[in-house]
């Protein structure tokens, strides 16, 4: 990890001394970056995903990134259809279709 934070300042890196699950981390690495650019288009990829052709997940989030310039009021969530069901994780339920002219589904988000 090291290796890969090479470049970054020691100020800008935020290091979880124990588990405290994704919520605490991202709450209070949001909060830091408020501080510093409250118009900042931020993204969260935790560790615990892989996919072995990662092309159409650059090209989701790239999507994402679009959405949010064009819409600065919304919070995007990138999904991925699951193999099987995981309670730890929770579901997303989809709303209604954006018809996105970017290439990639956009739906809604009625519920998690």
């Amino acid at each position: 990890m090291r290796a890969e934070l090479a470049d970054v300042r020691p100020s800008r890196i935020v290091v979880q001394p124990a588990n405290r699950g994704t919520s605490a981390a991202t709450i209070y690495a949001l909060m830091r970056i408020m501080r510093r650019d409250n118009e900042a288009t931020v993204g969260f990829f935790p560790a615990d995903h892989y996919y072995a052709d990662d092309a159409p997940f650059v090209s989701a989030a790239e999507s994402a990134v679009q959405i949010v310039q064009e819409h600065a009021e919304s919070l995007v969530l990138l999904g991925a259809d699951p193999q099987n069901a995981e309670v730890e994780y929770g579901w997303i339920e989809r709303g209604k279709d954006l018809k996105s002219r970017l290439g990639h589904s956009v739906f809604r988000v009625n519920r998690f």
